[in-house]
C-alpha cells in the first residue's frame, strides 16, 4: 500500500492557506457583527410617530351653553388639558379639548383633541383628559376613529369604566 503524503513544503502551503481562510472568515464575521450592531443604533434618526385625532363624548348630567359638561365622574370644559404619556411616564404630547358639540337641552356633549407627533410603538400609553383619572390605552385605541366615552350615572351603575374607548 502506498500513501500519498505531501512534502513538507506542500504541507506548509496548505497550513498557510487554512490560516488565511480562517483569518478571512473571522474578518467577515466581525464585519457582519459591526453591520448588525449598527442596525440597532438609530444613527440619530427620529423615532416613528403618529397623530392622534380623537375625542370624548357622552350624555352629561348637565350641559351648559359655555361648553362645560358635567358628567358622573368629572366635568369637562373647552381648553381642559389632554396629556398623553408613554410607558416610561414621559409626556409624549399635550393639547387642549375643543368643543365639537354641546347640547344643553339633551345633555349630549362631544369634545375633540388632536396631538401630533406621538412616539409610536410604546407598549402602552397613559391618557389624561381634564379632571378624569388617567387611563391606559393602546396605540390602536388612540388612533381609532371613535370617541372615548364619558359615562353617565346610569352607565356608572352598569359598571362601565369612568372614561374608556367607545364600544366596537
Amino acid at each position: 500500500m502506498v500513501l500519498d503524503v505531501p512534502h513538507n513544503g506542500q504541507l506548509r502551503q496548505k497550513e498557510e492557506l487554512v490560516k488565511r481562510s480562517l483569518i478571512t472568515a473571522a474578518g467577515v464575521v466581525a464585519l457582519a457583527g459591526v453591520v448588525l450592531a449598527g442596525c440597532g443604533n438609530d444613527g440619530g434618526q427620529k423615532p416613528q410617530t403618529f397623530d392622534v385625532k380623537n375625542g370624548v363624548s357622552g350624555m352629561a348630567a348637565r350641559a351648559y351653553s359655555n361648553g362645560t359638561c358635567q358628567f358622573y365622574d368629572a366635568t369637562l370644559r373647552p381648553g381642559d388639558d389632554v396629556i398623553i404619556k408613554g410607558s416610561s411616564g414621559a409626556i409624549l404630547g399635550k393639547t387642549d379639548l375643543v368643543v365639537n358639540k354641546v347640547d344643553p337641552s339633551s345633555g349630549f356633549c362631544a369634545y375633540d383633541f388632536t396631538v401630533k407627533g406621538v412616539t409610536a410603538g410604546e407598549p402602552a400609553y397613559e391618557l389624561t383628559v381634564g379632571d378624569y383619572q388617567p387611563i391606559v390605552v393602546s396605540q390602536q385605541e388612540l388612533q381609532a376613529d371613535k370617541y372615548f366615552t364619558a359615562r353617565s350615572a346610569v352607565q356608572a351603575l352598569t359598571g362601565m369604566k369612568p372614561l374608556g374607548p367607545a364600544a366596537s
